[in-house]
């Protein structure tokens, strides 16, 4: 299947990827929400053209560092692989990344390595263990527009103190009028679930 684009396996029970897979080189799109995933194989990450991947409510432990290689990749969901504890450093390689989803995990904090990405423009981390936001990221991050952190154990004041973060704040309304129209960037009160669901980059309708 070296010619297909689209992979849609969600909502069933696959324990394991064959290593195969790394030979669908046209893959640019491959949904795998719903099913056993404990882990993934190498050769996923050979897949150079991929622009989204979901693996929302699966098993997994780890985000491989190798993730990093996936240089087209522009949306990632991991939501809901409740053992997942961090998201990788290296995902910093994946230089195209608009919107990271990781809801519903383990994940202590946001790697400050995503402030390296300068396409990314939403973080939807909601319902996880976060305490606070790596400066950097409102230092570097650039393009970014909405960091959702509903369901986390921090409080605006811890945000609001964070260095960089009244810079970053300024740095949206010069970017986007519309969105700091609407509030602040980091979302925590109980309708930011809601608007993160709105604020999608990518794939809103699919």
């Amino acid at each position: 299947m070296i010619y297909c684009n689209r992979l849609g396996l969600s909502h069933n029970r696959i324990q394991r990827l064959p290593r195969s897979i790394g030979k669908m080189e046209s893959l640019r799109v491959l949904l795998l929400d719903y099913n056993r995933l404990e882990e993934l194989p190498d050769e996923l990450f050979m897949l150079t053209k991929l622009e989204r991947l979901s693996l929302a409510k699966n098993k997994l432990t780890k985000l491989p560092r190798l993730i990093g290689n996936l240089k087209s990749l522009k949306y990632v969901d991991v939501s809901g692989n409740r053992k997942l504890k961090a998201i990788t450093s290296g995902i910093s390689g994946c230089k195209s990344l608009e919107e990271l989803r990781c809801s519903d995990c383990s994940i202590q904090k946001i790697p400050a390595d995503c402030a390296k990405l300068e396409q990314l423009r939403l973080i939807v981390a909601e319902n996880n263990r976060i305490e606070s936001v790596a400066s950097a990221l409102f230092l570097y991050a650039e393009g970014l527009q909405t960091i959702a952190l509903y369901g986390n154990p921090i409080e605006m004041s811890v945000v609001e103190s964070t260095k960089g973060y009244k810079e970053w704040e300024a740095r949206r309304a010069t970017l986007c009028a519309d969105a700091a129209k609407k509030g602040p960037g980091v979302l925590l009160g109980k309708k930011a679930e809601e608007e993160a669901r709105g604020a999608s980059v990518l794939w809103s309708n699919q």
